[in-house]
């Protein structure tokens, strides 16, 4: 398995170092260069890996060419420093500061790993990472700080990569995943350009004449061609490590999944299916439900509202009553998830409270099998604009035009906050349009089952 998983970072390796240019010269000139980082070099390019190798720390513009990178090597020290001067530990001191900004842009664009190579005590470079936001204690670490004389083979390489799969399983999803989503997407490139070389040009013009952002709604059209197109993935779940069992992580996990929180970076130029506003003043969320078809067509968009409120959830009550000898002299109710206790002789004390945590247990929603059971006009959704859970009411529907605000202020809805991503927010629409298209029936009397 090791072997397989090697195979996934077989892509491109970047490597910074200053003077590494003239030392590579020196080894092709049969020179013997006493260096780790060009030895590691040389056996990664015998390995079939291609490395590209810099000599200072690239700009801007050029890290965002390394996104798709395998890994990132850089030298923690660039230059020779006049030694045991002010001007030696401020040019010390100005380098590194390079380095450290150079790492924390790369971290935002990419999720390759970086081995930090070093001489010095490694735990003084963890701590200024630390000090900058870039590293932790908690081993999720996307930088390991390297001894020089620790890494100095493929295999010392492996190793790291390895390690650092074990603390962070998603990065072995990531690879697995990405191996087939670069083959689909070439092959999905090379089969539409055998019907015609400017297929583009149909497919875009057709969603001009449809949509308001186009640009975004092309962007979707080709990410469902690879969703459609895409197979032969073989995940080993053996790699994805522990169970995480904090709630906390867990919701905050399922937000990420279901959920896309908006911010001024990453606010939409149109309305969304989804997209969730919330009034800070009136305590209320208004989500939209309207088809996105229709919001496409027009830049001022008539919005389909329900209303939600923040529900607590730990009134969701698991739905099962059971009934166990406590002690002796005590029976226990656990009436999904309240406990009541009562002495063995039931009093008419006992019966009132149980009597009421069963009028309780009939009104509050229930979690059953993955899913919250409610009434006919409710919906539940938790996990959402910071772990909350959302009470939404079918009977409390809005329809309002509006028109994208710069300032993203909106008279009664309040603020575009995020959108709820589907299969959600398609199970919210079709229980909305089931309530209210619902039929109406002679209700049967209580008589029959009483």
């Amino acid at each position: 398995m090791e072997n397989e998983i090697w195979n996934l970072f077989k892509g491109i390796a970047v490597i910074i170092d200053d003077g590494i240019r003239e030392k590579e010269k020196s080894t092709g000139k049969g020179e013997s260069v006493d260096d780790q980082i060009v030895n590691i070099v040389h056996q990664l390019r015998s390995n079939n890996i291609v490395c590209v190798t810099y000599d200072d720390i690239p700009s801007e513009d050029v890290i965002k060419s390394m996104t798709t990178i395998s890994f990132l090597i850089v030298d923690w020290k660039f230059g020779n420093s006049p030694e045991g001067t002010s001007m030696g530990e401020a040019f010390q001191k100005d380098n590194e500061q390079k380095v450290i900004s150079f790492l924390e842009k790369f971290l935002e664009n990419s999720f390759a790993p970086i081995f930090l190579f070093t001489n010095e005590e490694t735990e003084s470079i963890k701590r200024k990472l630390k000090e900058n936001g870039i590293y932790s204690d908690n081993g999720r670490n996307r930088v390991f700080v390297c001894q020089k004389s620790d890494v100095s083979t493929i295999d010392d390489i492996k190793r790291k990569l390895f390690d650092w799969i074990k603390q962070m399983p998603a990065v072995y999803a990531f690879k697995e995943w990405d191996k087939v989503i670069i083959e689909t997407k070439n092959k999905l490139f090379i089969e539409m350009s055998r019907h015609h070389s400017n297929w583009v040009k149909v497919i875009y013009d057709r969603l001009e004449e449809d949509g308001n952002d186009v640009c975004q709604d092309f962007g979707d059209f080709l990410t469902k061609q690879l969703l459609y197109k895409a197979s032969d993935y073989n995940f080993d779940s053996s790699q994805f490590g522990e169970e995480i069992k904090d709630k906390e992580e867990l919701k905050d996990v399922l937000e990420g999944e279901r959920y896309i929180r908006y911010n001024e970076n990453n606010l939409p130029k149109q309305f969304y299916l989804g997209d969730l506003f919330y009034c800070e003043q009136k305590k209320e969320y208004y989500l939209n439900i309207r088809a996105q078809c229709d919001l496409s067509r027009h830049a001022e968009s008539e919005l389909y509202f329900i209303t939600g409120t923040e529900y607590d959830i730990v009134n969701i009550r698991n739905p099962n009553i059971k009934i166990q000898h406590n002690d002796k002299r005590t029976i226990e109710f656990n009436i999904g998830g309240k406990i009541v206790n009562c002495d063995r002789e039931i009093t008419e004390i006992n019966l009132n409270e149980l009597s009421e945590e069963l009028k309780k247990f009939n009104q509050f929603p229930k979690y059953h099998f993955g899913s919250i059971l409610s009434k006919k006009f409710d919906y539940f959704l938790i996990c959402v604009d910071g772990g909350k859970c959302i009470q939404f009411d079918f009977r409390d529907f809005h329809v309002k035009k509006l028109k994208i605000e710069e300032d993203n202020v909106y008279e009664t809805f309040g603020k575009r906050v995020g959108r709820v991503l589907p299969p959600y927010i398609y199970d919210i629409q079709q229980k909305c349009m089931a309530y209210i298209t619902r039929m109406g029936m002679i209700p049967l009397p209580n008589e029959i089952f009483n």
